[in-house]
């Protein structure tokens, strides 16, 4: 690059000394060939920019209430999110644990979302094993029961998921939106060899 810098500079004295009339200009001119001091000022490099082409792609932040078992308490201890356009900043002051999960539409449908954490075992008896750790998202604001969706419920003064075959009596609290499991990992261990986690 510097050799086509020096390249370039000599062509461009040289074309000056052509037009050059006067003789302090010429000396000048020459002058130049014989001073390489002079370095081309090094360009500012590119900003690294980068757009969001889709919504999955800027994740939604939201409140995690805590880890079944849980009371109403808890709940109502979660404050309500108020997102910021145009990167769903959140502002907030206080203790609470905070989850990102992607922008899935039935994410951003959901008005007033809060996560919680759960055994599989816990939302019920007759879903697949072994357990494992999971991520319940409830939506605080869908509260009419539907006969094929799983609600938040209060029983024996402890939060508990039901779905209920009928309208219940009993108060909902949310709707189950998404029951998220963790990234399934074969063997941590083979990960964090290097030459693994190239293939």
């Amino acid at each position: 690059m510097y050799r086509v810098y020096c390249l370039e500079r000599l062509r461009l004295i040289g074309q000056g000394l052509k037009y050059a009339h006067s003789d302090s200009a010429r000396e000048q001119l020459q002058q130049l060939l014989s001073d390489f001091s002079v370095v081309k000022a090094k360009e500012a490099p590119r900003l690294p920019f980068f757009r969001l082409e889709s919504e999955e792609e800027l994740p939604r932040l939201m409140p995690v209430m805590g880890h079944l078992p849980l009371t109403l308490d808890d709940l109502k201890a979660v404050p309500m999110v108020e997102e910021e356009e145009p990167f769903g900043m959140v502002q907030f002051s206080g203790t609470c644990a905070w989850v990102p999960v992607p922008g899935w539409k039935v994410i951003l449908r959901a008005e007033d979302p809060v996560a919680l954490l759960a055994q599989v075992q816990d939302l019920g008896p007759d879903l697949p094993r072994p357990t494992e750790e999971v991520l319940v998202i409830i939506d605080r604001d869908q509260r009419q029961w539907h006969e094929d969706c799983y609600f938040l419920v209060e029983a024996d003064g402890q939060l508990q998921v039901q779905w209920f075959a009928e309208a219940p009596e009993q108060k909902l609290y949310g709707q189950v939106v998404l029951v998220m499991r963790p990234k399934r990992i074969l063997d941590e261990n083979f990960t964090k060899e290097p030459w693994h986690t190239d293939e």
